[in-house]
């Protein structure tokens, strides 16, 4: 079992390796009894092979212009899946994404030896502005050779 826990959105995703299905959760920080719980959200069942593994993408690489909230692949034994994770709303919601590191040093290798630790650089969501990376170039699918058992004598 794998498990992505997404703290901009507050949402879990449980992959069950060897099986197609994924579940995602909502944690909620006081729940309906005040205390923290986590409420079911939809399941990602795939229509293929069950998975070997799951990779999240960082959240700045999601199209918020499509309205995804989370990116990634998917493998089988056989292939790497793009998947997209999208909200169904009509309009722009900016609390859906905040602000996130842009993976971009904040420093250089002296300031830091010298012990400063600035803050990480962010990034900011804009639909109006969505960058190249983020097109359907990642909606491939990729099929991957098993590679041939090795005979020892």
């Amino acid at each position: 079992m794998m498990m992505h826990f997404d703290p901009y959105c507050n949402s879990m995703y449980v992959v069950n390796r060897g099986s197609k299905l994924t579940q995602m959760f909502y944690y909620e920080d006081a729940g309906s009894k005040g205390v923290p719980e986590l409420k079911a959200m939809d399941n990602f069942l795939a229509k293929s092979d069950p998975h070997l593994s799951m990779f999240f993408y960082p959240k700045r690489l999601t199209n918020c212009a499509d309205k995804e909230i989370n990116r990634a692949i998917r493998c089988t034994g056989k292939t790497a899946e793009y998947l997209s994770f999208k909200v169904m709303v009509k309009a722009w919601v900016p609390e859906l994404y905040p602000d996130v590191a842009s993976g971009e040093s904040s420093t250089n290798f002296e300031e830091w030896a010298s012990g400063k630790n600035p803050a990480p650089k962010m990034y900011t969501f804009d639909p109006d502005t969505v960058p190249a990376m983020t097109t359907n170039s990642f909606q491939k699918m990729v099929t991957i050779e098993k590679p041939r058992a090795e005979t020892t004598i």
